[in-house]
């Protein structure tokens, strides 16, 4: 124990407890506005400088606490507090609370101390007694003997640094080897969060962690830490190294290894730039339920002598040798690609050289390779990983140092933007490199418009198919085409076809506009329309009309009408006379009453037949026309 003044410190072989000054305050502000301490404390409030100042008030003037700061006897830092809090006398006891404040601290053998509490010896004698050895609460913050060997004794049972432990020996068949370091300036190729924080870099080492045991064991990722110069950094997995051809191998993941066996892989860690000219480094592995509380697997590299990676853009020639523009793709099998509506199809005959020193694995994604046009739009491959009659796609493969990957790729861009000035390349959404392509050879492959052709009759009659043909159209590149007929009935709403030879019925007489649109695969179309004329297949004439005065017939006073029925069509049609209408000036209609038994049951082709139709209009009516079958009318 030393002091000097009114300050009492109390001294263990590593670390220094002394009352808390003004000078902690900063300390005690981090420490209690970091938010995994206050989880851990179930404080809800961050301390701020003033809250710390009425803290430690509280604490010189509250008789029933005793309160020190944590001091690192080597640095000279603080790196806690602890203390004892209500301390009743009657009963002789108090609570110990011990918080380790600054958290590079952590996991570094802090143990839980079990303190045990028990009735001073003789009773009456103010002095509390914690493992045995007893020190006076009374006299306020004036500290005596007792209390030191109670906070060395605290101290040497692990609160910083506990050896010799079983779960230390555990750590032993769990081996650590750094078999490779490398550090990567700014930016790390992975398929996440990849760019480091300013003033930092990634710290990338080759682990390798032996299973010395005969049981399998897991080693998560999660457990590593690197300690450089006595500050620690967590393993960061979200940086993966899969895109990165700077590192070969497999991410350090969370593994399963057999018994008597390793597993090796990269571990990732973001560090300050300045740890760059450090000697000293020690990779760590922690897993309380492998190894045991505190414990843990070493292995001491040097990251002073880690390797500084190029940047990857300078490792790199890309050249565009061709490119053909074109609206499909056929193959030999008589198959045809096309692209996206609106859009071309452009194939792109690349050389990737590698400058570095290292083999790169080039990995082909949909979207890894990108092409730029002049106004700086980006199109990426697609699905496709060549065109279908190009022999030579671009593949994933591993380039060698001075080597070549040479191939096609196929991508689509739309018809109006058909430049293309740049190609990237993409190794994850933020690391791109950019190379021109201004030699290019763009070739644009045409697309001629077909040629749409109506072969059919020229008229007909109505309730009889009419064939339409469409197989006389033509397209000059020799596409494949489609096809949509519309028949012109606007009486329909199925009057349409996608067929090449289709047929339709018109159910009235009339003039119709038959219409055509073909289309090739590249989009382009051509319209071709042609005129029907549909006639009734009978002609129907009126030779006289008026009441009937005959009293024989049974139809007296009835109106009637002399009908002559021709057939034009070139078959036999049925003529019933119920399809006989009359139409009264006043716009009624009336149905066929009767007829004087003259009217033939059908008519051949070319044939015609005359009789009289009854109708039942009565008088004051006036009569203007008669209808057949709903179409044929003659006015009188």
């Amino acid at each position: 124990m030393a002091g000097g003044g009114r300050e009492t410190v109390l001294e263990s072989k590593r670390v220094v407890l002394r009352p808390p000054r003004p000078s902690d305050i900063p300390h005690l502000v981090r420490w209690f506005s970091d938010p995994e301490i206050l989880r851990l404390t179930a404080e809800t409030e961050p301390m701020t400088a003033r809250s710390a100042r009425a803290f430690l008030r509280k604490v010189k003037k509250d008789p029933d606490r005793l309160w020190f700061i944590i001091q690192d006897k080597r640095t000279g830092k603080p790196v806690g507090e602890c203390g004892l809090l209500r301390i009743f006398r009657t009963w002789r006891t108090a609570d110990l609370t011990m918080i380790i404040g600054k958290k590079d601290y952590w996991d570094t053998g802090i143990r839980r101390v079990d303190i045990r509490l028990e009735p001073a010896k003789p009773p009456g004698d103010n002095t509390i007694y914690a493992h045995g050895n007893a020190f006076p609460i009374s006299g306020g913050p004036t500290l005596r003997k007792p209390l030191a060997v109670l906070a060395v004794c605290v101290l040497a049972a692990g609160l910083l640094g506990c050896t010799g432990s079983p779960a230390a020996d555990r750590a032993k068949n769990f081996p650590l080897a750094v078999l490779d370091s490398a550090y990567v300036p700014g930016i790390l190729l992975s398929s996440g969060r990849d760019i480091a924080a300013p003033g930092n870099a990634f710290l990338a080492l080759k682990v390798r962690a032996e299973n010395r045991g005969s049981s399998a064991a897991s080693l998560p990722a999660s457990g590593l830490r690197v300690v450089i110069d006595n500050e620690r950094y967590a393993c960061d997995m979200l940086k993966r190294t899969e895109n990165d051809p700077r590192f070969p191998g497999q991410d350090f993941g969370a593994a399963t290894v057999q018994g008597k066996s390793y597993t090796e892989g990269w571990a990732v860690f973001e560090v300050p730039l300045s740890t760059r000219s450090v000697n000293n480094g020690e990779l760590r592995f922690y897993d309380s339920a492998l190894l045991g509380d505190g414990a843990y697997s070493r292995a001491v590299f040097s990251p002073a002598s880690a390797k500084r990676h190029e940047n990857l853009t300078d490792r790199f020639t890309v050249e565009a040798k061709s490119m053909l523009v074109t609206y499909k793709y056929g193959s030999g099998d008589g198959t045809v690609q096309t692209p996206t509506e609106g859009y071309l199809f452009a194939a792109c005959d690349l050389a990737i050289t590698n400058n570095g020193r290292n083999s790169v694995l080039l990995t082909l994604t949909a979207d890894n390779i990108v092409f730029v046009s002049s106004d700086r739009t980006e199109y990426t491959r697609g699905s496709w990983t060549s065109s279908p009659d190009k022999t030579n796609p671009l593949e994933s493969q591993e380039i060698r140092p001075g080597g070549t990957a040479r191939g096609s790729v196929i991508y689509e861009l739309p018809a109006d933007d058909a430049y293309i000035n740049k190609v990237l390349l993409r190794f994850s959404p933020t690391e791109t490199y950019s190379y021109s392509i201004p030699k290019a050879r763009i070739e644009a492959e045409e697309n001629g418009a077909p040629v749409a052709a109506i072969t059919s009759e020229d008229s007909g009659f109505i309730d009889t198919d009419f064939r339409f043909d469409a197989n006389a159209s033509k397209d000059p590149d020799n596409d494949a085409l489609t096809f949509l007929w519309d028949f012109g009935d606007k009486a329909s709403s199925s009057d349409t076809s996608t067929e090449p030879r289709t047929w339709y019925k018109y159910p009235e007489p009339g003039t119709y506009t038959v219409t055509l649109k073909v289309r090739d695969i590249g989009g382009l179309e051509a319209t071709a329309t042609k005129n029907v004329k549909v006639a009734h297949y009978f002609s129907l004439m009126e030779t006289g009309h008026g009441r009937e005065t005959d009293p024989a017939t049974s139809h007296a006073g009835d109106f009637y009408v002399n009908v002559t029925l021709a057939n034009m069509a070139n078959k036999t049609w049925a003529v019933p006379s119920s399809l006989f209408k009359v139409k009264t000036s006043d716009g009624a209609l009336f149905d066929w009453a009767g007829d004087d038994g003259k009217d033939p049951p059908s008519l051949a082709a070319g044939a015609s037949a005359s009789w009289r139709v009854y109708f039942a209009v009565p008088e004051g009516k006036q009569p203007v026309s008669v209808t057949f079958d709903g179409s044929l009318t003659v006015l009188f």
